[in-house]
């Protein structure tokens, strides 16, 4: 548990840093992908990497519930406006797990994934008290919400 009590684990077994590629990979990469369309499948993986059930990635990225269910159940791709947010999202977890191995925190002690989950769904003041997963429906939104998390580590977060 971290200072707030809040669980820093997940039942999730990915590897640690496991999302610092989409950090790391160019923006030309990433577009070409979300071009082609992320496999629906990504949802499930990310949300469990985040200890949270699919129905909060749908809410946090601003999916239909009903359309994601359906390309879940057939294995289908997702539309290149989707499939660009799950990127986003994965880059917003890869930036902190970058973060993290910059700094002096022990990593085998701090599950990013879940940290971003936990920080999404907490006011912060740097958006008016607005909470962070509230602009993460679009890549603008979630450009802004990469702002913060670097002004965080840079030690400028307002």
């Amino acid at each position: 548990m971290d200072k707030s009590g809040v669980s820093c684990g997940s039942a999730y077994a990915g590897k640690a840093g496991e999302f610092r590629i989409f950090y790391l990979r160019s923006v030309a990469s990433l577009a070409e992908e979300a071009q082609r369309g992320v496999q629906a499948g990504e949802i499930v993986r990310v949300g469990r990497a985040m200890g949270r059930p699919n129905d909060y990635v749908f809410r946090v990225l601003r999916f239909s519930p009903a359309t994601a269910k359906r390309k879940l159940k057939k294995a289908e791709r997702m539309s290149p406006e989707q499939s660009e947010r799950v990127l986003g999202l994965e880059r917003i977890i890869g930036l902190v797990e970058v973060m993290l191995e910059k700094s002096d925190v022990p990593s085998e002690s701090f599950d990013a994934p879940v940290w971003v989950a936990n920080w999404l769904d907490r006011p912060c003041p740097a958006l008016g008290n607005k909470c962070p997963a509230e602009y993460m429906g679009t890549r603008m939104g979630q450009e802004l919400v990469e702002g913060i998390l670097a002004q965080m580590q840079s030690g400028a977060y307002a």
